[in-house]
């Protein structure tokens, strides 16, 4: 195998890792984790201990973060919507954005394979008067961007 140097290929998927390199990864994901726990600390009223017991890799269901004190409140897309409004000082006119579709798939896109009836990939269109892209599905309001749908 050649390569550029010693470690250039330490993910290849054709052999498993030497134990440098064992160790770097497990090195990588420890700061990594280490981060996250402070920066979970930071913004929340839980020590850094607290974050630990809590940054198991668990899944938790909105209602048990809140109850942990990992999520300030509960709500819907239209409570994000009014919050994101409310704190930009805007009102909360939401519009959506949606890839345009060709003539022949608005004649056709429905018929046959679901697969079919997707658009394809291409790039997003303006979505207000601005020069302002998005993503199909953002929400804009007051050409701002408030959340993602």
């Amino acid at each position: 195998m050649f390569k550029g140097g010693r470690l250039k290929d330490m993910t290849g998927f054709w052999r498993g890792p030497t134990a440098e390199e064992g160790e770097k990864f497990q090195g990588l994901i420890n700061e990594i984790y280490d981060n996250f726990v402070a920066v979970v600390a930071q913004g929340r009223p839980l020590d850094e201990g607290q974050v630990r017991e809590l940054a198991t890799g668990e899944v938790f269901t909105a209602r048990r973060g809140n109850e942990l004190g990992l999520v300030d409140e509960l709500g819907d897309f239209q409570d994000a919507l009014e919050l994101a409004a409310r704190l930009g000082s805007i009102r909360p006119r939401p519009l959506m954005v949606r890839p345009k579709r060709s003539i022949g798939q608005r004649m056709f896109g429905g018929m046959g394979n679901r697969s079919s009836a997707l658009p394809p990939p291409r790039r997003p269109a303006p979505a207000v008067a601005g020069r302002r892209h998005l993503l199909p599905g953002a929400v804009v309001s007051d050409e701002r961007l408030l959340a993602g749908g």
